[in-house]
């Protein structure tokens, strides 16, 4: 079902934010090249991101790793925290492993 809400946030705002978080991160070379290096998806990966659960998953642990980058971006897209750990979750369907 489209749009199906789980963990707080509905599959269609977890895709949205997905977008936001790569075009966040295209738009900062440093941060897109740490990225690349640290979880191997090139940009043309990126492009897919709304084909690809594994690419969106990957941006999102990318954000979540990094508390500072995580408010920065949260900031930035006026969106709470939280949120970026809830469209995760609504992603795997898996609560985040502590």
């Amino acid at each position: 079902m489209i749009g199906k809400k789980q963990f707080g946030i509905t599959s269609d705002n977890a895709d949205a934010l997905c977008v936001d978080a790569v075009q966040y991160l295209a738009g900062d070379t440093d941060i897109l090249e740490r990225f690349i290096a640290l979880t191997g998806l090139m940009p043309d990966q990126l492009r897919a991101i709304m084909e690809d659960d594994g690419v969106k998953i990957g941006v999102l642990d990318f954000l979540l790793s990094d508390e500072s980058l995580l408010l920065a971006f949260a900031e930035r897209t006026g969106r709470n925290p939280e949120q970026i750990g809830q469209a995760r979750m609504q992603i795997s369907g898996e609560p985040l492993a502590m």
